[in-house]
């Protein structure tokens, strides 16, 4: 992703693993927690925002990453469409599907439980299912 085929680097403000400056959290951890061999995405929430982080950082990573969303709901609600409810124009059958056959098409592991806690330290999050690393 930030390689020299894609051309010339642009400056950020983003820290990376050989970065010299480390953020807040990463100065908690012991320098030997930073080399990884395989990286790890948890993202809370599984509806538009949720979804499309999920299924964008699989594919931008090309699969070398572990990525697992958490949702207390296990339905996507395509939200502009509630208008269409009220009067009629649609139910929410129309404006629902089911998000697990989506994640699971994309090697994204799916935990249906709401978060009870986040620890960004100790980089765990509580969930009524257990906790998710």
């Amino acid at each position: 992703m930030f390689d020299e085929s894609n051309g010339p680097r642009r400056q950020d403000h983003r820290t990376y693993r050989n970065s010299p400056t480390r953020t807040s959290v990463e100065a908690h951890r012991p320098e030997t927690e930073h080399v990884m061999s395989r990286k790890k995405v948890l993202v809370l929430g599984g509806n538009f925002a949720g979804l499309t982080a999920a299924l964008t950082v699989k594919h931008e990573l090309h699969g070398d990453v572990d990525v697992t969303v958490v949702s207390s709901s296990d339905d996507f609600l395509f939200t502009p469409s509630l208008i269409w409810v009220p009067f009629g124009k649609r139910i929410r059958r129309d404006i629902t599907f089911k998000v697990g056959p989506t994640f699971e098409e994309h090697q994204v592991d799916f935990v249906h439980a709401e978060a009870t806690a986040i620890d960004p330290v100790a980089r765990r999050v509580e969930t009524a299912a257990g906790p998710q690393d």
